[in-house]
């Protein structure tokens, strides 16, 4: 399930991967839909937006590595480590390279504030 409202994006997908043990599929993957849905977000916040906040339920795994993905495609900063849920950085990647352009995403700060990524 995916919700915009007022520079609000909820996402819902588990923290898991396909190649998990005990992988069950009932649970949500994330995928390219999800990830298309982040960047589109991202992409359409007014130019003065100089914060997002991006969490989890935890804020260990799928946030740290929407983050990292965001902090690389806007500024070439590679994550510090291999973030713990790679399959969604990887898939973020994968779906911003199929993208005919990344300037779109090149001018919103990452901080603590008003816009989120839930």
């Amino acid at each position: 399930m995916i919700i915009i409202k007022q520079n609000i994006l909820r996402i819902s997908a588990n923290d898991i991967t396909p190649e998990q043990p005990g992988f069950n599929p009932e649970y949500i993957l994330f995928n390219d839909n999800h990830a298309r849905s982040i960047l589109d977000f991202v992409a359409s916040l007014p130019p003065n937006i100089d914060t997002l906040v991006v969490a989890c339920l935890h804020g260990e795994s799928r946030s740290v590595a929407v983050v990292s993905a965001l902090k690389y495609l806007m500024f070439g900063e590679p994550p510090p480590k291999s973030p713990d849920n790679q399959y969604i950085y990887d898939t973020l990647l994968k779906v911003a390279k199929r993208r005919a352009s990344l300037d779109e995403i090149t001018t919103i700060g990452i901080d603590a504030g008003n816009y989120f990524i839930e």
